[in-house]
């Protein structure tokens, strides 16, 4: 079932072809970084790329899909480390362990985030009652990145498919937020067979119109550079702008790690993701209609980041078993601002997981 409820959204933006590419010095990185954000993109894509090392990205290299033997090591907290061939991914691994057969619920961040942002509310409210697997994406948190590696969705599924399988993980229900909804579906299409489920939480999962990306993404860019080079007041300020309408909720900035700024490197790889996602969400689209698990979409009507009418929407009408929830009055950060909401979807999606499998 749709919904059709839209309100007054900016117009879709995009993306031209050209992206990041991995070249440069970390401290060469640093600045020409520096200097995009405080201009807030305010360059031609071309030639503000251009400056900082663009060009176009090689397709990527065939990566390990298998776990190193012995390198799985956990802590008494939940929190864990793997390693998928030269590049050890981090995450915590809360709750009772999955009956045989059921399906773990596996959280998957957004831009510029970490494992951290489900565990300030919602992993603690699933792990009462399911094993929850909540990662750092590669790049971010204490997850390595590839160096060679371009980052895009289906790179990223890969690692994080091969990390759920060294942890035991049988069967997998996908939550992703905001650029971890793009992962989760492109898991969902390398490896169909052990996804019982997706629930896209203000998910970037459909491609936009190709000629309008800096004035898509220029306040995300201005709003990411503030979070990881200003500290303190000024950091909280500019996260409060990936909440809005909503209020930023006390002690999250500190929580997630950015309450005293971070370095360049997390914004490095977010402008990355971001220069990457809309060719490789236009090569995942054709395959959404042969996506047989149940997709739950939770988006809010008030979404300037990721715009309903751009994602969510057209997301219901290609993905054949697709239900859309909309919330009125929320941003995007759904997973906070309705948090049952999100853990009851979730938990209907393994109750309907299990029955599918019973039928």
């Amino acid at each position: 079932m749709t919904s059709r409820r839209l309100s007054a959204l900016p117009a879709p933006l995009s993306t031209n072809q050209t992206a990041l590419n991995g070249g440069l010095e970390d401290a060469a990185r640093r600045s020409c970084l520096r200097g995009l954000v405080g201009a807030g993109l305010g360059l031609s894509a071309a030639s503000a790329l251009t400056g900082c090392g663009g060009g176009s990205v090689a397709g990527a290299q065939r990566r390990p899909t298998q776990a190193e033997p012995g390198s799985l090591s956990r802590a008494p907290n939940g929190e864990f480390s793997v390693r998928i061939g030269t590049v050890r991914l981090h995450g915590v691994d809360l709750g009772a362990p999955a009956a045989p057969g059921d399906a773990t619920v596996v959280l998957i961040h957004g831009a510029g985030a970490n494992h951290r942002d489900w565990t300030f509310d919602l992993a603690g409210r699933l792990a009462s009652r399911h094993r929850v697997v909540a990662f750092d994406r590669p790049g971010f948190g204490r997850s390595q990145r590839p160096e060679t590696d371009p980052g895009e969705p289906a790179s990223q599924a890969r690692y994080l498919a091969a990390a759920a399988d060294a942890l035991g993980l049988e069967r997998r229900v996908l939550v992703g937020h905001s650029w971890g909804g793009a992962v989760a579906m492109a898991w969902t299409l390398q490896r169909p067979e052990e996804v019982g489920g997706v629930v896209a939480v203000a998910g970037a999962t459909m491609p936009w119109n190709a000629d309008q990306t800096l004035e898509y993404f220029g306040v995300g860019f201005s709003t990411i550079g503030a979070m990881l080079f200003e500290k303190g007041a000024a950091g909280k300020i500019a996260l409060q702008k990936v909440f809005e309408p909503q209020k930023l909720p006390r002690g999250y900035a500190r929580h997630l790690g950015y309450a005293g700024g971070l370095d360049a490197a997390p914004l490095w790889e977010t402008v990355g993701d971001i220069w990457t996602l809309n060719a490789a969400l236009e090569r995942m689209r054709p395959r959404y209609g042969a996506i047989r698990a149940p997709i739950t979409i939770m988006h809010g009507d008030q979404d300037e980041i990721t715009p309903i009418h751009v994602h969510a929407l057209p997301l219901a009408s290609a993905a054949p078993h697709a239900e859309l929830m909309v919330f009125k009055g929320v941003g995007h950060m759904v997973h906070h601002a309705r948090p049952g909401q999100v853990a009851g979807a979730i938990d209907q999606a393994l109750r309907t997981d299990r029955r599918n499998r019973r039928a």
